[in-house]
């Protein structure tokens, strides 16, 4: 499951080199210069992060975000990932690697993941299942 590209270990991180195609095209995004504090906690924070992340995503990059030596809330996690799976799916968790995260972090990152999925894929079942759209049956005259 795409879920398990998540689950990051320092020892993976140092085992594994980025294919020779990602070489040069993976940003990697080091959470500790945005903050003097251990923790990351507010929505506000995340979202220049976000910005970042995005572009380079629209650019077609590869991220890593890093994690050491910070711990984040689930408000922070959910701005910075959970709005990215809200605006791309939940493909976009493909296209980002986590690294050094904390068994807390884990878990706030699977959780807030699979709760914008799910989120997403209740907005378009209720989309699908909405009332047709609103056209007009009367034909239009024109005006002179």
């Amino acid at each position: 499951m795409v879920l398990k590209s998540i689950l990051c270990n320092m020892s993976y991180w140092q085992q594994v080199l980025l294919p020779q195609s990602l070489q040069g095209y993976a940003m990697d995004i080091y959470l500790k210069e945005f903050s003097r504090s251990p923790v990351l906690g507010q929505r506000h924070t995340a979202r220049p992060i976000r910005d970042r992340i995005n572009s380079q995503l629209k650019a077609g990059h590869q991220v890593v975000i890093n994690f050491r030596g910070i711990e984040v809330t689930q408000s922070f996690a959910d701005e910075l990932v959970g709005a990215l799976v809200l605006e791309h799916g939940p493909e976009v968790v493909s296209k980002i690697s986590f690294a050094e995260c904390s068994e807390s972090i884990k878990g706030i990152l699977i959780f807030v993941i699979k709760d914008r999925v799910r989120q997403r894929a209740m907005a378009a079942a209720q989309f699908a299942a909405s009332k047709p759209f609103p056209f007009t049956q009367r034909a239009m005259t024109p005006t002179v």
